[in-house]
């Protein structure tokens, strides 16, 4: 059962890896006409490429972002039409400084609350019907939005497909209770366009020193409708005022059209590709939760993943090592006679000899017909000075002579 389950974690988690993998891989270029992204660099219906060039056309000044917001960005203006990577708390607050030291922002709001939108203190609801269901209210083709007197609504007519709307025409963005986030509160609100039931579809806000234009819905702003209404026409309005709320006489600012959440980033490879998919998309953080919590389980369990690694075998000592060893132990314990007793002890024990009366009994052998006999016979004889060692190489060479021409070994 144990190792069912074991093979079933690591299963899983073989699987998790390999669609993170799959996901982020190398893939062909995708359809533009089904990319959802409200893109200054996509030309397919819902891509924003179109009012882009629209902007170039009307010699407006306009660049692409593709790094983060900051607080101490150029000046000038800054398109955000709804975000496909939704923005960080850090990313939002430096956003909203820079408003506040003068910046204008350009905003179409994504569905729902995102970040920037609660902090500007925006909310929409759908416009789409109670009754309609589901696959319907994603085919819902939005409302029209008439426009409301205001320099920039000359001339323009009714503004189709917005599929959300504002719920209050007076942004309130959390206030911090002290007179500074008073100060900071939205004012000079305007309302530029309203859609069914007097609800806002476009406002116009002060901010600290800059500038919120912001829309409900980007679907007006896509390639596909921005010929349909004015859109383009209020749109382009904004932006030449954002462009030239300081001139100088010196160039332009210029509007930067915010393409860093969208996805297009100046840091590019496969570990940027790997860390945005896994931290930034539902599917990465669900793989790898997943991953992490199987390795989890198996570090847990205490599984190895892989065959273990051999220990190397330490190396052996031979025979005379040992012997050595042991002879120097004797010697420093000065127990040199009670070596050459148990030496003696062990000869006659491999021999199938009695050890002879005596204090200091000999070794068996004639040193006249042995040359190991008379090796051992001469160490022997020295006494406590025998060379431990010595002694026992003779010994263990006599007993192999003996066993040589015994018959009965």
């Amino acid at each position: 059962m144990a190792e069912r389950r074991r093979r079933l974690a690591v299963g899983v988690l073989v699987v998790s890896l390999l669609g993170l993998v799959l996901l982020v891989g190398p893939h062909a270029d995708p359809d533009e006409a089904e990319d959802p992204r409200r893109s200054s660099f996509l030309s397919g219906p819902q891509g924003a490429r179109a009012l882009y060039l629209t902007l170039q056309t009307l010699d407006v000044p306009v660049e692409r972002q593709l790094t983060p917001w900051r607080a101490d960005a150029a000046e000038g203006g800054l398109v955000v039409l709804a975000p496909s990577r939704s923005p960080t708390p850090d990313e939002v607050e430096a956003l909203l400084e820079w408003i506040r030291t003068g910046g204008t922002l350009l905003l179409a709001t994504s569905p729902g609350t995102d970040p920037l939108s609660r902090g500007l203190g925006l909310t929409v609801a759908s416009t789409a019907p109670d009754t309609l269901g589901p696959l319907e209210r994603v085919r819902w083709e939005g409302v029209e939005a008439s426009p409301e007197a205001h320099p920039w609504t000359d001339g323009v007519d009714v503004v189709r497909g917005f599929r959300y709307l504002y719920l209050e025409e007076a942004p309130a963005p959390p206030a911090d209770g002290t007179e500074a986030g008073r100060r900071q509160a939205p004012a000079e609100v305007q309302v530029l366009l309203r859609g069914p039931e007097e609800r806002p579809a476009l406002l116009t806000f002060r901010l600290g020193a800059g500038w919120v234009v912001a829309w409900s819905d980007a679907a007006p702003l896509e390639n596909h409708r921005l010929r349909e209404g004015s859109a383009a026409l209020l749109f382009a309005r904004a932006a030449v005022e954002a462009t030239e709320a300081a001139d100088t006489g010196d160039d332009r600012w210029a509007l930067h059209f915010d393409e860093y959440h969208h996805g297009y980033r100046d840091e590019g490879g496969l570990a940027v590709a790997i860390q945005d998919f896994a931290l930034q998309t539902g599917v990465g953080r669900w793989l790898l939760q997943g991953a992490a919590a199987v390795l989890a389980l198996l570090l847990l369990a205490g599984h190895r993943l892989g065959e273990p690694v051999p220990r190397a075998d330490s190396r052996r000592r031979s025979p005379l090592e040992h012997v050595e060893a042991v002879a120097g132990a004797y010697r420093k314990a000065g127990a040199r006679r009670t070596a050459r007793a148990l030496l003696l002890a062990g000869m006659n024990r491999r021999l199938g000899r009695r050890m002879g009366g005596g204090e200091d009994p000999s070794p068996p052998g004639d040193p006249e017909q042995s040359e190991a006999a008379r090796r051992m016979h001469h160490e022997w004889k020295r006494g406590e000075e025998a060379d431990l060692v010595a002694l026992s190489s003779a010994m263990d060479d006599f007993v192999a002579e003996v066993r040589g021409w015994n018959p009965k070994t």
